[in-house]
């Protein structure tokens, strides 16, 4: 049994036999002490074989309740990864007691005060934990405190020039969850919850799902690859990115399992494991030569069904049974026999193909999933900054003297749905005002701009003197602009006096396309798109969450909202379409080296790879055949 609490240096007991026999066992040294129990190494006396023995330290009814549970479903539990229960009792001196074989490892809380882990021992505890959390789930019970302190790790040589492989091994189960538990909804929560912890678990309300777990993990998985506990619920992890660049691909499987809504988390961890090793095979090396090794030796790949985080909230609307019919396809795929044969298919009808495909290469691991494209239609609806407008008051009656609205609060004419209109120009309600021209003081008429308001302007005229001669001389006549008046009408007002000023703002509407797609990295996305099909399309509320949890959406409605940052257009409408395709990863080893290639769409698949699907020597040869060719007939052609 393992929690929380590190295990202490070893401390030799005293020499007193009688004083250190528990039942069947002597117990030799104190080597740990956790939340509940200390742990002592021990030897059962009649096999005499070295044990564990974990003895509880306290006597409350819950407590003894957690330890007895623990015991018992340690030793109900089997798998490879978690850490059996092999004996349990009560002894008249110490009390309560567990038995575990004797690890030898540590606690990974421990193994984590020195930083992140290597991506491939990340990776190998992650999956190995993540196997037998299914196997936990699949007897309906949830272990609810999933942390570096529940797991051991356990240091072996590897076969691979003495490489030192780390294994992880799933413990205490005090707090778990199952139908002939202990209740625990009295146990204070502050005490318990820990930064592992899914923003849904409450002892409390004692319902539980797989979900809580899958989090837990994801966020023990967070620590191991950053080096850095992860933030409470509610607040975005820093992105892997600025931790190493080479764990970036894991970032879409980081944000699936801490998801804060729990539907849309990895449905049984066994999936994020895959789609962690299929998001970082780049980085696994070694791991995946090994894996091969043992794929070899079984004569099957490891094959998996990732399921995409938009199928748990759109499965009753995605057309065709979509979903269904990807998984149906993705089974076929994973029969080795059948892949075999559609891959030595394929290779047969080109000669530049590698010959009998199928059966040339090696699976590794098989991955299935859909991938989905996203467009988003949205139809904007742009509104100016109200300017003032002036005119000249011609005495018209003004509308009801209430405060204007806002430029967003006045009704607009109902929007067909994707119809563009060129701006137009509102005048705002209730935002007519009669002021006094200030250019003419109200009197409605200003001194005549070119006699300045003498009537009289003073010109030189050509005149003819009574001797005949002519001559120019300076005559005063009456203002041709003015009449003789002296003044003229206010340009501004037009002789009113007075200004009807009114706010004017223009309004327009438009449409634009948005896309965006799942993780693409590496993927033919070409291939996808022409293979895809529609299986969703209608108007959505970008304002809706449950949106904005799957992350290509999220960034497209963030995208689609943001279109103007100083809050001139808003989104009238949005329209969602989905395309779905099938693809199919398969990843093999030739070479020292590994390849993936893909199986996009239903049958038939096109089926995308690099250079090792085809026939080097027969491409060759036909290379140099043609270069023959061309030199021939150049020949033919000089001599």
């Amino acid at each position: 049994m393992s929690a929380s609490a590190s295990r202490a240096k070893a401390a030799p007991a005293p020499r007193r036999d009688d004083d250190h026999e528990l039942r069947n066992y002597r117990l030799e040294e104190r080597i740990g002490q956790e939340e509940l129990a200390t742990t002592y190494r021990a030897r059962h006396l009649t096999l005499d074989r070295p044990v564990e023995v974990h003895v509880l330290r306290r006597s409350d009814w819950v407590s003894v309740s957690r330890f007895q549970q623990a015991a018992r479903l340690g030793a109900r539990l089997k798998h490879p990864n978690i850490l059996p229960v092999i004996d349990a009792g009560h002894d008249d001196r110490f009390g309560y007691y567990l038995v575990t074989p004797p690890l030898g490892g540590r606690l990974l809380q421990e193994i984590l005060e020195d930083g992140a882990l290597p991506v491939a021992d990340a990776v190998r505890i992650f999956s190995e934990v993540a196997r037998a959390l299914d196997t936990v789930h699949a007897e309906g019970i949830i272990h609810r405190d999933v942390q570096p302190g529940s797991i051991v790790v356990v240091e072996q040589i590897g076969a691979e020039e003495a490489a030192v492989v780390r294994h992880g091994f799933l413990t205490n189960f005090s707090l778990a969850l199952s139908s002939d538990g202990p209740d625990l909804s009295q146990l204070e929560e502050a005490d318990y919850l820990t930064a592992y912890a899914p923003p849904e678990q409450d002892f409390k309300a004692n319902s539980s799902s797989p979900a809580l777990d899958v989090y837990a993990l994801g966020a023990v998985l967070y620590h191991m690859l950053t080096g850095e506990v992860p933030p409470p619920p509610g607040q975005t992890p820093r992105p892997l990115s600025d931790f190493n660049q080479a764990i970036a691909p894991a970032e879409r499987v980081i944000r699936r399992l801490l998801s804060p809504q729990a539907n849309l988390r990895y449905t049984v961890a066994g999936q994020a494991a895959a789609a962690l090793r299929q998001a970082l095979r780049d980085q696994l090396g070694g791991e995946r030569t090994a894996a091969l090794a043992t794929t070899a030796a079984a004569s099957t790949a490891e094959a998996e069904w990732l399921e995409n985080p938009v199928e748990p909230m759109l499965v009753q609307q995605l057309a065709n049974d979509f979903v269904q019919r990807g998984r149906s396809w993705a089974r076929q795929l994973h029969e080795m026999t059948f892949l075999r044969t559609l891959l030595n298919g394929w290779s047969s009808q080109n000669v530049i193909r590698r010959r009998s495909l199928g059966n040339a290469i090696m699976p590794d691991q098989v991955v299935s999933y859909n991938f989905y494209t996203y467009e988003l239609r949205a139809y904007y609806e742009t509104r100016t900054t109200p300017e003032p407008r002036e005119k000249p008051y011609q005495g018209s009656r003004l509308s009801d003297r209430h405060s204007p609205p806002g430029v967003w609060q006045i009704v607009l004419p109902d929007p067909q749905p994707f119809d563009e209109l060129r701006p137009q120009e509102m005048v705002v309600p209730h935002s007519e005002r009669v002021e006094m021209c200030i250019y003419c003081g109200g009197k409605g008429d200003i001194n005549c701009a070119k006699c300045h308001g003498r009537g009289l302007i003073e010109e030189r005229r050509l005149m003819e003197n009574p001797d005949g001669t002519r001559e120019r001389r300076v005559v005063t006549a009456d203002c041709p602009q003015c009449s003789g008046e002296g003044q003229a009408d206010c340009a501004r007002c037009k002789g009113s006096g007075q200004l009807l000023t009114e706010d004017v703002f223009m309004w327009s509407r438009w449409g634009k396309l948005w896309d965006n797609t799942d993780d693409e990295t590496g993927l033919p996305l070409p291939d996808i798109r022409a293979r895809s099909e529609q299986v969703y399309s209608a108007q959505i509320d970008v304002r809706d969450q449950k949106w904005h949890a799957i992350a290509p959406l999220h960034e497209l409605l963030q995208a689609a909202e943001n279109v103007d940052a100083d809050q001139q257009t808003r989104l009238l409408h949005a329209e969602l379409t989905i395309s779905g395709t099938p693809v199919t990863e398969v990843d093999y080893n030739e070479r020292g080296a590994t390849h993936t290639l893909y199986l996009v769409g239903f049958d038939p698949p096109t089926i995308r790879g690099d250079f090792s699907l085809y026939d080097r020597e027969r491409i060759t040869l036909y290379a140099v055949i043609a270069l023959l060719v061309v030199l021939v007939i150049v020949a033919i052609l000089i001599f």
